[in-house]
């Protein structure tokens, strides 16, 4: 750790210099149990990471105390206080198989290791598989195991009754105790299934438990699709409404001017009549039109003499 000491006094402020803390500690690793399969071809090979300052020192022992030499180690500095410790050996044979312990130590305290080394077997079985079941898929989730030693894959089946109903893609391990998830398609509504995971390397095949689940049934989607039409419908039906009575209003208006104007026509219509009438009379009679018109609108036709 970098630190930036600051100094002040009278004659001169803020003086800074930098200062490399370092913290002595014992060793300390994540990984205090390791299991590794290993066969006559590609030999014992592992590495893990190690805290310490300052600088550790590390062997590898037999159960019964004794340094195993056959292993040949190396240490790697990663950072002041970071270090990786590897371990290989070429040829293996029966009585390589076994526990043993890597001590790591420094003035300030020893931590140990554990080491398993076994044969490379078949992949542990994938443990706490978990089935959420929705109306036409289902999610599985579960926890990887052990490898056996070698590189290992997952698939997950699907069981109808007795028969196969189908198997999912092959999905590749995160590691060990690593949660693993995929997701099942094209599943019958209201429908029982059984799932199980299996965990695949090239020395064998383990399977999980079976474990059952029963798919909704449709009308639990069909419920959220028929909430979503009504929402939908409820608010096209608002904006009918609005346009209808828009449109309604808006005919109204012409319809009512209509009318006025026709009345006003007819009004017209009717005066013009009258005079035209009026006029028709003096004609008969021989009375100026003028006089009709001007001199005496009160004059009826009874009262004109010719």
């Amino acid at each position: 750790m970098n630190l930036t000491l600051i100094a002040s006094n009278t004659v001169q402020r803020n003086v800074s210099s930098l200062v490399e803390l370092i913290v002595n500690c014992k060793p300390r690793s994540y990984y205090t149990n390791i299991t590794i399969g290993v066969t006559d071809i590609f030999g014992i090979e592992f590495s893990t990471t190690v805290y310490a300052y300052p600088e550790p020192r590390y062997e590898i022992r037999y159960e019964n105390g004794t340094i195993n030499n056959r292993m040949m180690g190396r240490l790697t500095r990663n950072a002041v206080n970071d270090f990786t410790i590897s371990y290989n050996q070429t040829v293996v044979e029966q009585g390589d198989f076994g526990t043993y312990h890597l001590c790591v130590s420094n003035a300030f305290g020893e931590i140990t290791v554990f080491l398993n080394v076994i044969p490379q077997t078949k992949p542990d079985m994938p443990r706490n598989a978990k089935i959420v079941c929705e109306t036409t898929g289902a999610k599985v989730q579960w926890i990887s195991s052990f490898n056996g030693g070698d590189m290992q894959s997952f698939t997950v089946t699907t069981m109808k009754g007795q028969y196969k109903e189908s198997e999912s893609d092959i999905l590749a391990d995160k590691g060990e105790n690593r949660i693993h998830s995929t997701y099942i398609h094209n599943l019958q509504p209201s429908t029982m299934y059984m799932f199980y995971v299996s965990a695949r390397n090239r020395r064998g095949v383990t399977s999980s438990e079976n474990i059952s689940c029963t798919t909704l049934t449709e009308h639990h989607r069909s419920f959220s699709i028929i909430t979503g039409s009504a929402a939908a419908g409820g608010i096209t039906l608002a904006i009918v409404v609005i346009v209808v009575v828009v449109l309604l209003r808006r005919f109204k208006k012409r319809d009512n001017h209509e009318r006025n104007s026709d009345r006003d026509n007819h009004m017209r219509t009717n005066e013009d009549a009258s005079n035209y009438t009026t006029l028709a009379a003096c004609h008969l009679l021989n009375i100026p039109s003028s006089y009709a018109k001007v001199r005496n609108p009160n004059t009826t036709l009874s009262n004109l003499k010719p």
